[in-house]
């Protein structure tokens, strides 16, 4: 429960403070998350060893509440305007002379116009997004979960099979700032389309991969790429606002969860049917190109500022 209690509020909370800013902020939100996974498996396995699992489960509840939950509970707000603030830490301009205050001409260029889920839910757009993400979450637990198994049927030992997953983890740190940053700069779904192109090519390394040299350097490769998978939520609260972001991505959870699911079973039913990883890490390569082709096909509903260009104008008519 914890774990969803944190995951909403880097879904959500952080996506309502953010517009400009938002693909570098779920970026840094997402750097916690990483290194929280590399450390928290040291510290629980050195307590089994040390004490015992009772000691490791009741110190790890205890790092729960006291790194996660409680600051949560006490210090997280749900959106600047909360705090009579603005997003992206925009100013307010007082006149002196009228003793009010207004915002800049620079933030109202990116003034969101946020839609209910009654109104995503009759988009096109939504549909488009929904079978990208699904696909996404199936391509990246089927390979997840099977990927020691792949190097070690490979002929690489389980211990350097370890160390490629290491080393996948460590890179998804650095390449979700290097996605974020170009989110904000280029668009989020243009940049995770991007991605997706060139997964398709590091699947193609991956099935080349039978030494630790290469199957390092695709860990370095596929984990930072990987990474930009935190840039669906980002991509939602570009295309339909903040304010009813909760509800919308509530929307989208049975079929995250369901392809969560069914990422692993693929890849285990493509191996017991072949013998091996060849045919279905293929498929997933080419899932790979549909998904940037569905994310393409995804365009932002025609009532909302394109705020990455301060030229672009509001449509006549809503979505």
């Amino acid at each position: 429960m914890s774990h969803g209690i944190i995951g909403l509020a880097i879904g959500v909370v952080v996506p309502k403070w953010f517009i400009t800013k938002r693909g570098r902020a779920m970026a840094l939100s997402q750097m916690g998350h990483r290194i929280g996974n590399t450390i928290t498996p040291l510290y629980v396995q050195a307590l089994v060893n040390s004490v015992s699992w009772r000691a490791a489960a009741a110190v790890t509840g205890i790092v729960m509440w006291v790194v996660s939950l409680l600051p949560v509970a006490v210090l997280l707000r749900r959106r600047p305007e909360d705090l009579g603030l603005l997003p992206d830490g925009v100013k307010e301009i007082e006149h002196p002379e009228s003793n009010t205050k207004e915002e800049p001409k620079s933030h109202l260029l990116y003034t969101e116009v946020s839609l209910t889920v009654r109104q995503v839910i009759r988009l096109p757009s939504f549909y488009f997004l929904m079978v990208a993400f699904g696909l996404s979450n199936t391509v990246q637990t089927g390979l997840n979960l099977h990927m020691i198994s792949y190097f070690t049927d490979q002929g690489i030992s389980a211990m350097i099979a370890a160390s490629i997953l290491a080393v996948w983890s460590a890179s998804g740190t650095f390449g979700s700032i290097i996605l974020g940053f170009s989110s904000d700069r280029y668009g989020s779904r243009q940049t995770l389309a991007f991605t997706r192109i060139l997964i398709a090519g590091a699947f193609v390394l991956l099935l080349v991969a039978n030494n630790p040299t290469l199957g390092l350097i695709w860990g370095v490769i596929h984990g930072t790429l990987n990474s930009g998978i935190f840039l669906q939520r980002v991509i939602l609260a570009d295309f339909y606002g903040r304010d009813s972001l909760g509800a919308i991505l509530g929307a989208t959870m049975p079929i995250t969860l369901a392809a969560n699911a069914m990422g692993p079973f693929v890849a285990a039913l493509g191996f017991d049917l072949t013998g091996g990883y060849t045919i279905v890490f293929s498929i997933f390569g080419a899932l790979s190109l549909v998904i940037c082709l569905l994310l393409l096909l995804a365009k932002p509903p025609n009532n909302q500022v394109d705020f990455r260009n301060p030229h672009s104008s509001e449509s006549k008519s809503p979505a």
